[in-house]
C-alpha cells in the first residue's frame, strides 16, 4: 500500500521575538508527549529485539525460557551499546563572550542564579529517544532564523509533534508585515546613507568661490554692456577677480523648508532600518523584548503616519478643493 510522507522541518525567518511564556510552552509540548515518545519506543525496542532474535539467534527447538533469555540478552545489548536506553533533553543557551548555559529545560534556565544582566542570543533545544529526535533551534548567526524538525519523519508520533512545534513557531514568529520590513533593512539602509549623501551636498553648496561669482557677474555686464551707470561695478569686479580677494564665503543656502523635509525623511529611513531580529525573554532579555516590541509598534504607527501628513494629505486636500 502507498503512503505519503510529509516532511518534518520547518523554518521561520525573523525577525522572532519570544516571551518566557512561550519558551515555557515549548516546555510544555516535550513534557506532553513524553509519555507516548517512552511508550513507542518501547514498542520498537521489542520489535527491534524480536528482528534481531529472528535474523541471528533463532534455532529450532528452542524452550520458551532459552527465547526468554536471549531476547532478554539482545534487548540489554540494544539498550548499552546501541543507544536504546538513552534518553536524552537538552537546553543550550548562548550568552555573551562566547558562553552557553547547559539546562533541561527553559524553566531551570529562568531560575538560574547569576544570569539576571544577561541577554540570551540563541538556544537550541535538543531531545533524544531512539529513534526519535526533536530539535527546536534559535541561532544567533546572521540568518538568525527558527529551526524545527523531528525524526523519523515517517512516523506518526513524529508528525504529530511536528505539528504542535509548527503551531508553537507560527505563533511566535512577527507577523508578515514585520518580516517584510526585516526583509527590506537593506534597501532603508541604502535610502538612509543617499539622504546623507544629499545633506552633505546641500551643505557643502552652500560655500562657493567668491571669485567664480565675480566672473560671472562680469559675464552678464559684459552681456549687458559698460555703460557710466554700471563702470564703477566693472572696475570693482576687474580688481577683486584679479587679486583673488575675498576667499570663499557662505553663500545663499537651501530653504529651511528643504532642511526640515530632509531631516524628517532622513529619521524615517533611520527608524526603518532598525528593526531588531532576535529577542529571548530570559533574564534581561525581558526588557529588550519589551523595547523591540515597543519600537515595532512605535514604528507601523509613525511611519504610515508621516506617509500620510506629507504626501496623501496635501494630494487628497487639493483634489477635494478641485472637485468643489
Amino acid at each position: 500500500m502507498a503512503t505519503i510522507t510529509s516532511p518534518t522541518a520547518r523554518t521561520f525567518a525573523r525577525p522572532i521575538w519570544v516571551d518566557l511564556a512561550q519558551l515555557k510552552n515549548l516546555d510544555a509540548i516535550i513534557d506532553r508527549y513524553s509519555e507516548r515518545l517512552q511508550a513507542e519506543h518501547e514498542k520498537l525496542l521489542d520489535e527491534e529485539t524480536d528482528s534481531q532474535f529472528s535474523e541471528y539467534y533463532a534455532r529450532p527447538g528452542m524452550t520458551d525460557e532459552q527465547i526468554a533469555s536471549q531476547k532478554a540478552s539482545i534487548k540489554q545489548t540494544l539498550i548499552n551499546k546501541s543507544g536504546w536506553g538513552k534518553e536524552t533533553r537538552s537546553l543550550t543557551v548562548d550568552l555573551s563572550h562566547g558562553r552557553q548555559l547547559e539546562v533541561r529545560d527553559f524553566t531551570e534556565a529562568a531560575d538560574h542564579a547569576g544570569l539576571d544582566d544577561e541577554i540570551p542570543f540563541g538556544f537550541f533545544l535538543f531531545y533524544i529517544l531512539k529513534p526519535f529526535k526533536v530539535r527546536v533551534s534559535l541561532n544567533s548567526s546572521w540568518e538568525e532564523k527558527l529551526n524545527i524538525s523531528t525524526e523519523p519523519s515517517e512516523a506518526e508520533l513524529s508528525r504529530a509533534i511536528f505539528g504542535s512545534l509548527s503551531n508553537w513557531g507560527k505563533d511566535v514568529a512577527a507577523p508578515a508585515l514585520y518580516r517584510k520590513w526585516f526583509q527590506l533593512r537593506w534597501l532603508f539602509w541604502m535610502l538612509l546613507c543617499l539622504c546623507l549623501v544629499v545633506g552633505v551636498s546641500l551643505f557643502i553648496g552652500g560655500f562657493n568661490d567668491i571669485r567664480s561669482a565675480n566672473i560671472e557677474a562680469a559675464h552678464k555686464l559684459l552681456d549687458h554692456g559698460i555703460d557710466s551707470s554700471n563702470e564703477s561695478q566693472a572696475l570693482s569686479l576687474v580688481l577683486a577677480i584679479e587679486s583673488e580677494y575675498g576667499g570663499k564665503v557662505v553663500a545663499a543656502t537651501p530653504h529651511i523648508r528643504a532642511w526640515v523635509y530632509l531631516g524628517l525623511v532622513t529619521g524615517v529611513f533611520l527608524m526603518l532600518s532598525l528593526c531588531p531580529g532576535l529577542a529571548i525573554g530570559l533574564w534581561r532579555g525581558k526588557s529588550y523584548l519589551r523595547i523591540c516590541r515597543w519600537w515595532a509598534r512605535f514604528v507601523a504607527i509613525t511611519v504610515p503616519l508621516f506617509v500620510f501628513v506629507t504626501f496623501i494629505r496635501p494630494w487628497l486636500v487639493s483634489w477635494l478643493v478641485k472637485q468643489l
